[in-house]
């Protein structure tokens, strides 16, 4: 491996299968607590540095610090957990990434920052028609439960010494989202994820996983992602899988390793691609004229 690579850091990646929240299969708050609680108890048991559970996994929220911390504590490790909740802040629900030591005096938490229609919020044109049609009842239901505002734009973590960059699942879009963190320090880069709104479709799945490989060989970064109904892998910098989580409710552990080399996509982000292909006509045009 070429880089400025620490040494192997062991990651448990959770993966679930919970229906989503809008859903009319709602499950039990005890069930998901009481299946949270296993999950967590497995991965800790594993003795990692890094527990990753996938977007709206509530660990904290059902547990409590004290259950939380009391079972990473077993571990006999200082263990990181990643963990995300829907947290209401001014009348108004955002998503919040958890990062949680039972060392630390309190939790740091990142907001998500890039959310996408129909999945946390309904577009001018959607809530349009659903009154034309006479559904405020369902745009009522909608905003309740499904509806965030939009966060700050997030910062890489510190872990010690080390530094990693957290996402949600639908900032895996944007081009520069893991760019900035990389820039900003992070060796590591983690997704939290759920697509249990779609069904965990298998198109969107592969579509996010090529988007993964992509953030990880430009950025010469590993790559986390656990996911609730979708993947769950790590990939090297080069973009390969090294582990993976069948469907369904599951942990598996990992090595990883922080890269703090920035790459040039890294330091200049597109502007290499128009670069190079101005730099290629340059060299053909002038050859052409010798």
């Amino acid at each position: 491996m070429e880089g400025n690579y620490t040494s192997p850091v062991r990651v448990a990646v959770v993966s679930t299968d919970f229906p989503a929240t809008y859903s009319e299969n709602l499950l039990s708050l005890g069930y998901k607590a009481k299946t949270v609680h296993a999950l967590l108890a497995e991965a800790a048991k594993a003795k990692p540095d890094i527990i990753v559970f996938p977007e709206d996994s509530n660990v904290i929220f059902y547990l409590g610090t004290s259950t939380a911390a009391k079972i990473l504590e077993e571990g006999g490790k200082d263990i990181l957990l990643v963990d995300s909740s829907p947290t209401s802040v001014s009348s108004k629900n955002k998503e919040k990434m958890i990062f949680y030591r039972p060392g630390e005096d309190k939790q740091t938490t990142e907001e998500k920052h890039f959310l996408v229609p129909y999945g946390e919020y309904l577009p001018y044109h959607a809530i349009l028609l659903a009154r034309i049609f006479r559904k405020s009842e369902w745009l009522s239901d909608f905003n309740g439960t499904r509806e965030y505002a939009k966060g700050d734009i997030p910062k890489p973590y510190y872990f010690g010494r080390e530094v990693l960059g957290a996402l949600f699942c639908s900032e895996i879009i944007p081009e520069n989202f893991y760019r900035k963190l990389a820039q900003g320090g992070a060796g590591l880069f983690v997704n939290a994820s759920s697509q249990a709104i779609f069904g965990g479709n298998t198109v969107l799945r592969n579509q996010t996983l090529s988007m993964a490989k992509m953030k990880a060989v430009a950025n010469r970064r590993y790559f986390i992602q656990s996911g609730n109904m979708a993947a769950t892998l790590v990939l090297n910098d080069s973009g390969e899988i090294i582990a993976a989580a069948d469907e369904g409710k599951g942990v598996f552990v990992a090595p990883v390793y922080f890269n703090y080399a920035k790459t040039p996509y890294t330091r200049f982000g597109d502007w290499v691609v128009p670069a190079s292909v101005l730099l290629l006509i340059l060299v053909a045009y002038f050859r052409r004229g010798r």
